[in-house]
């Protein structure tokens, strides 16, 4: 038997309400990354929502 799924669901009513997160990265984050890596990460979390595992080895 097929069930409902938001009646079930925690979420407001009002799905369109966008949560919105932000975050500041420190000052050594950007002693860490190249200009050009820092635009690659904003680029990769804006589209991907995630940071490449290439960054991974500078901690």
């Amino acid at each position: 038997m097929a069930q409902n799924f938001h009646s079930n669901s925690q979420l407001p009513s009002d799905i369109s309400t966008a949560i919105t997160r932000t975050a500041k990265p420190s000052s050594e984050f950007y002693s860490l990354f190249s200009e050009e890596e820092v635009i690659g990460i904003i680029h990769a979390l804006e589209i991907r929502r995630e940071i490449p595992l290439k960054y991974s080895y500078k901690g």
